[in-house]
């Protein structure tokens, strides 16, 4: 029987319903939460699996030897976080792996031992994509003839475009483009073993799908996606050559090589296109928000926080919080890394690096072995000449950009991809040995009240999400001075903290300094130092320098900025600051005014150079 025939019945709900819910996870995109394009879509894929667990408990599970590995994954990681010095910060992401894991429950069946089906969602999966891709053009198009917007593009679809890259669904093009080239692997499985799926009766329209998705993907410029496009392509492309891989069958064979060319089309379409509006707007496909520099910086930091840490780590989503403290250590180790290049970041940058800081040494031996696992199978399928059926050799290849997306972003971080990534594991894992157990009453009711009481907790969260969200949106409607009662309020909460801290006392501070406030500054120096205590990264100090300046403390003032000169040495306005409080300070050990401290060149004017330096905005606030 052919792969893409189907069998037609109950079993369709499932992929239906897998699809549905994969659908929403990816594009959700909500306005009252504090990240519209990344907290709602945790909320929706967490509840999701949840639910699922309590309306669809399983009643047979598939035992596969990935399990032990997932379950000291999860054990350990819990433990690592249960005792960081802030477990509040994990909870979001633990929350994410607990629900895969009960999705992974509820989802078991819908793959195993059943080719069709999984023929049957690539199909849906496909589909997809391609309207993901639309979305992205839809995107670039947009910002190449009307410029940014300050609005969604689509609400609940697409969030702002502040930016010449795509972003896409996800509000970040190196995890949109993940997302892109997923597809691009689902398309060539469907081009090369769906006979069915490139029927078309004007042949040059066959391959337009995929050519859509191609050129959405080189438009988000993401040079980690161009790499794992690169590291996918041409093994697969090597197995052809050397007759591992479609040797018996030359119509395959040609397809195969017509698909590699309609990627270097793509990627020749997005150049002409960059150059063609290159008057309205920069773009370059290589241009991204993190440079190599700066990767090198945070993945050192990573390492030298895991040697302090080595049992247990720091606890999971705790990186960033160690980052200031180590971002200096990592540069004087490297020692070619320019300060410019220190930026301020949640996330290492690499998946591996980061877990290995975060859930300590036995975290780092699971993905040592799950990795070896993954790529070991590959290397024997290639050297021993193993058969294989396409489905097995693809269901590697889906994981691939993955894992090689993780070792220079953070694509685990994010729900939606997270779906992802678990979908297309359960693809993998059906396909291969396990022990049938079955779930008695007693434990399916187990299940049920975990996941209720789970549930539960989200509910609580999601209500603190909206009410933060809705926080935000009363500062930008009423002031700022007007919601900080309730910011007072929302703040006491340990879930609500240090999100709180991070997204909106730098507004705080903004209005502060430019009203001039000395009493607003009072009221939000508490929070603003306990931001600095909480993290102290190189703009917070900055802009409790700024606070204390206007509760005229000019030797606190003096050390805050001098703090953050020192975490980051080459900003031109933390010195300007410094040089303001310096002459400050001589003239109240002088008793002569400020302006005589003014540095005039000869022949320079004095009242444009007073104008300039006494300028409201002279001093920016620190995002």
């Amino acid at each position: 029987m052919a792969d893409s025939e189907l069998v037609v019945g109950g079993r369709y709900r499932d992929i239906l319903l897998l699809m549905v819910f994969i659908f929403l996870s990816q594009l959700l995109n909500l306005p009252f939460f504090l990240d519209a394009s990344l907290l709602p879509k945790f909320i929706f894929s967490s509840a999701s699996c949840f639910l699922f667990i309590v309306f669809y408990p399983p009643k047979k599970i598939a035992v596969y030897r990935f399990d032990v590995l997932l379950v000291v994954f999860f054990s350990t990681l819990f433990c690592s976080s249960w005792l960081s010095s802030h477990p509040s910060s994990s909870f979001v992401a633990y929350l994410s792996l607990l629900a895969m894991i009960f999705g992974r429950l509820s989802l078991d069946h819908v793959f195993r031992d059943n080719i069709r089906q999984s023929v049957y969602f690539l199909r849906c999966y496909s589909i997809f994509s391609l309207i993901a891709a639309i979305l992205g053009l839809f995107e670039y198009f947009s910002f190449s003839f009307l410029g940014k917007s300050t609005v969604p593009l689509i609400p609940y679809l697409l969030p702002p475009n502040l930016g010449s890259r795509v972003v896409g669904t996800y509000g970040q093009p190196n995890l949109f483009a993940l997302l892109l080239l997923s597809g691009l692997l689902v398309y060539v499985y469907l081009y090369l073993h769906d006979d069915e799926f490139c029927c078309c009766r004007l042949k040059w329209l066959c391959y337009l799908p995929f050519l859509t998705v191609a050129v959405s993907f080189f438009m988000t410029g993401s040079r980690a996606g161009q790499l794992a496009l690169a590291l996918t392509f041409l093994p697969l492309s090597w197995l052809v050559v050397r007759q591992r891989y479609l040797a018996a069958d030359v119509l395959r064979h040609r397809r195969f090589f017509k698909l590699a060319a309609t990627i270097v089309l793509a990627y020749l379409l997005v150049y002409g296109l960059n150059e063609f509006f290159s008057l309205k707007c920069v773009r370059e496909l290589g241009d991204t928000g993190a440079s190599i520099e700066t990767r090198f910086l945070l993945w050192m930091a990573a390492i030298l926080i895991f040697l302090d840490y080595p049992l247990l780590g720091v606890g999971l989503d705790n990186y960033k919080f160690y980052l200031p403290e180590y971002a200096n250590k990592a540069h004087d180790v490297l020692g070619f890394v320019q300060y410019e290049a220190m930026g301020y970041t949640g996330w290492a940058h690499n998946e591996v690096l980061q877990l290995l800081c975060e859930g300590g040494v036995v975290v780092g031996l699971v993905l040592l072995l799950a990795l070896s696992g993954l790529f070991g199978q590959l290397l024997v399928f290639a050297v021993r000449r193993q058969q294989w059926s396409p489905l097995k050799l693809y269901s590697h290849l889906f994981l691939f950009p993955f894992v090689i997306h993780s070792m220079f972003s953070w694509p685990f971080r994010h729900p939606a991809l997270l779906v992802l990534f678990f979908t297309f594991l359960l693809l993998l894992l059906s396909q291969g040995s396990y022990r049938a157990v079955c779930v008695s009453a007693v434990w399916q009711g187990a299940l049920r009240f975990v996941a209720g009481c789970c549930l539960v907790v989200l509910v609580l969260a999601t209500v603190q999400e909206v009410r933060m969200g809705g926080l935000a949106q009363k500062m930008i409607q009423r002031g700022a001075q007007v919601s900080f009662g309730e910011f007072e309020q929302l703040v006491k909460q340990p879930y609500n903290e240090y999100p709180l801290l991070l997204k909106l006392t730098s507004r705080y501070v903004y209005v502060a300094v430019k009203e001039k406030d000395a009493l607003f500054a009072r009221q939000i120096q508490p929070y603003v130092q306990k931001l600095v205590d909480l993290q102290g990264t190189y703009w917070q100090w900055y802009n409790l320098s700024l606070v204390y300046l206007l509760l005229d403390q000019k030797d606190d003032a003096m050390l805050a900025v001098s703090r953050a000169i020192d975490l980051r040495p080459t900003e031109e306005t933390y010195w300007a600051l410094q040089h303001h409080l310096s002459m400050l300070k001589a003239a109240g050990d002088t008793g002569q005014p400020l302006e005589t401290f003014l540095p005039i060149p000869p022949g320079g004017d004095f009242e444009k150079i007073k104008e300039i330096y006494f300028s409201d905005d002279r001093f920016q606030i620190g995002m």
